[in-house]
C-alpha cells in the first residue's frame, strides 16, 4: 500500500482545457478565446493582468468540474464552517480545522481518488452542545446574517 506522501505525488489523470477567457480591462467582460499567447513572467497577452505587479496572478486556472459544485455550494460550504460555530438539528458544533483526505480515500475510490478529494475532504469539529441529528436537518451558522 502506498504511503500518503507517495499518493500526494501521483497524478494518474490527464486534464484538458475546456474554456479560455480574457478580460482586457479590470472588471471588464471576459471574452472567450480559442487560443491565447502566454509570455514568461508576464501572463496572457491581451489580459489586463499582463505584466502587472502581482507575479503570482499571471494566470488563473479553474477546474471545470468544480463549477457545478460551486453552484451547488451557493447554500453552505462546509469548508467555510471550519472556524465557526454552527448547528445541525439540535447539535451545536465548533469547526476546529480542515480534514485533508487520507490514503483510505484512494483505497475506496481507486487510483486518483486522493487527488480528486484534495480540497474537498471536509472539516473537523468539536461538539459544543449535544442533541439529536437527523437526515434532512438544516445546517445554520451561529451569528451569521441571513435575509429575512
Amino acid at each position: 500500500m502506498p504511503t500518503s506522501l507517495e499518493i500526494k505525488d501521483r497524478f494518474p489523470q490527464v486534464g484538458r482545457v475546456e474554456w479560455i477567457g480574457v478580460a482586457g480591462e479590470k472588471r471588464g467582460a471576459i471574452e472567450p478565446r480559442d487560443a491565447v499567447e502566454i509570455t514568461v513572467d508576464e501572463g496572457i497577452v491581451g489580459e489586463h493582468h499582463l505584466g502587472g505587479h502581482d507575479k503570482k496572478r499571471q494566470v488563473t486556472l479553474i477546474q471545470s468540474e468544480h463549477l457545478a459544485v460551486i453552484g451547488a455550494l451557493a447554500g453552505i460550504n462546509v469548508y467555510g464552517l471550519r472556524d465557526r460555530r454552527f448547528r445541525i438539528g439540535d447539535v451545536t458544533f465548533e469547526g476546529t480545522g480542515t480534514c485533508p483526505p487520507c490514503g483510505r480515500i484512494e483505497e475506496n475510490l481507486g487510483e486518483g481518488g486522493y487527488q480528486a478529494a484534495r480540497g474537498h475532504a471536509g472539516i473537523t469539529a468539536r461538539v459544543v452542545a449535544g442533541g439529536s441529528l437527523r437526515i434532512g436537518d438544516t445546517v445554520r451558522v451561529e451569528g451569521a446574517e441571513r435575509d429575512a
